[in-house]
């Protein structure tokens, strides 16, 4: 904690930064919830036209996240808790997606807190708010999916005001408590104009994911808004069926400059595991600058191909 939380009570809730804190603690270049597409601790949207398979991807990548295993960019390891609000489909659905992607009875789900049709508060009132922190708190949420934005609320979805109330008593209250929060949501009737609805849906979150379906069984994710410097601008999937459904990357492109920037390390034979803070006090020494977007893909780059740099003298 770099700061101190006011009391309830006083005027303006929240953390209070102590700056000498703040500027010594290291803060992380990429914190992944499931990499290469969730951060973590942060605020997102997916939204693709219907029936598109934006719920079905979301669907794979929180079952294999909640069961610890191997997903896109995420190495099996420890699983995490999501919280999955489905406010569309039914129990047989949820049966045939789940057992076509390997789930069983055998399969610990223990993680994974999935909601079928709840009868929840609208999310733009205050009940709606406590309820949904309540229960991010009551199952130690990492991620609470909500599935989709506009059967989540009582307001009209065109009218900005009912975004606002979602992120006044939803929102702001997830992400101010650490919870990473993906809202899943339909495209407009205009593709240019992003996710359905009032323009405020882009406002309150931290990046924003178009779903295209492409040749085939093949997607593109496209960033359309972010600031998390170190999420790509895109991200190309396929989905297979056999042995089991599963969505697999099809690419893992370098921002241009990326291996620009790996070479410059490599001379100065900045060991492969140094943290950014590290790398920084290294890059400073030797007059080199780099922008956050590239640092971080850099850093995994060299980490991931460690064999080929060079050894430290």
């Amino acid at each position: 904690m770099t700061g101190r939380w006011l009391p309830d009570e006083h005027p303006v809730r929240g953390a209070l930064i102590n700056w000498p804190q703040f500027w010594a603690a290291e803060h992380a270049e990429a914190d992944w919830l499931l990499e290469p597409i969730i951060p973590r601790g942060r605020t997102g949207a997916i939204y693709a036209p219907a029936g598109k398979g934006k719920s079905l991807l979301v669907n794979y990548l929180t079952y294999r996240r909640a069961t610890g295993q191997h997903v896109l960019d995420q190495a099996a390891g420890d699983p995490i808790n999501v919280v999955y609000f489905d406010m569309e489909q039914t129990e047989d659905d949820v049966y045939d997606r789940f057992s076509d992607m390997g789930a069983s009875p055998d399969t610990d789900l223990t993680h994974l807190y999935y909601y079928l049709l709840p009868a929840l508060p609208p999310l733009d009132t205050p009940q709606g708010g406590h309820v949904i922190v309540s229960l991010a708190q009551e199952h130690k949420a990492d991620l609470i999916v909500i599935d989709t934005t506009g059967r989540a609320v009582q307001g009209p979805e065109n009218d900005a005001d009912t975004i606002r109330a979602y992120y006044r008593h939803t929102g702001a209250p997830l992400k101010a408590a650490g919870f990473a929060t993906l809202r899943i949501d339909h495209q407009g009737k205009n593709p240019e104009r992003g996710q359905r609805g009032s323009s405020a849906k882009d406002d309150d979150v931290d990046y924003i994911w178009e779903l295209k379906p492409r040749d085939g069984d093949t997607y593109r994710l496209t960033c359309k808004k972010t600031r998390v410097s170190w999420i790509p601008s895109q991200v190309d999937l396929v989905k297979l069926e056999t042995p089991n459904l599963r969505f697999e990357l099809t690419n893992n492109t370098l921002l241009p400059g990326t291996l620009d920037l790996v070479a410059r390390l490599d001379n100065i034979a900045l060991p492969a595991t140094a943290s950014r803070r590290e790398a920084r006090d290294a890059m400073k020494l030797h007059h080199i600058s780099a922008p956050n977007n590239l640092l971080g893909p850099a850093l995994k780059y060299r980490r991931e191909h460690t064999n080929d740099l060079p050894i430290p003298l």
